[in-house]
């Protein structure tokens, strides 16, 4: 019986010491979680290991998105006028060896731009000159028909004198 309560008594203190051990750790979670809990509201987003931001509330959530996108879109209406002028690039010129315009596996934008560059000033040369010729031909048949005009007056007036010389 002595032996029965002793090993009672040894199970009682070892119990005791796990329900405090328990105990302790409880609290400390509790501690832990209380803390973390705090340190969510006072901020506003916090940072993985990765160096994505995560929201920790749902405004802030929004405004990332929001941000987000409006980057996103951005950068895909840029990507958009960059391929409409590669194509546009690749129209205009007709070689049939383009080649040239590819650098590294990709089109070489500043190679295409120079390209419509060039065609573009070749072609508004050769509006200039074409105005030019118009113009003169313009100016030449002008003056033609001013020529013209002035035989036929002055003709009209001889034929209008020897009328008023017939009087």
């Amino acid at each position: 019986m002595k032996e029965d309560y002793k090993q009672l008594k040894v199970d009682l203190i070892l119990k005791n010491q796990i329900i405090k051990n328990l105990t302790d750790q409880l609290s400390l979670i509790s501690k832990l979680k209380t803390k973390s809990l705090t340190e969510v509201m006072n901020t506003t987003s916090s940072t993985t290991n990765n160096g994505i931001k995560l929201a920790k509330n749902h405004y802030q959530l929004f405004q990332d998105l929001s941000r987000t996108l409006q980057e996103k879109t951005i950068e895909l209406e840029e990507t958009k006028s960059r391929l409409e002028a590669i194509l546009v690039s690749l129209t205009v010129t007709n070689n049939s060896n383009n080649s040239s315009f590819i650098k590294q596996g990709q089109y070489d934008e500043q190679e295409l731009s120079h390209k419509i560059i060039s065609k573009i000033e070749g072609l508004t040369n050769e509006n200039e000159t074409l105005l030019k010729l118009i113009s003169f031909g313009n100016k030449s048949s002008l003056l033609i028909e001013l020529g013209l005009l002035k035989r036929e007056n002055n003709s009209l007036k001889e034929k209008l004198q020897k009328y008023e010389n017939s009087l």
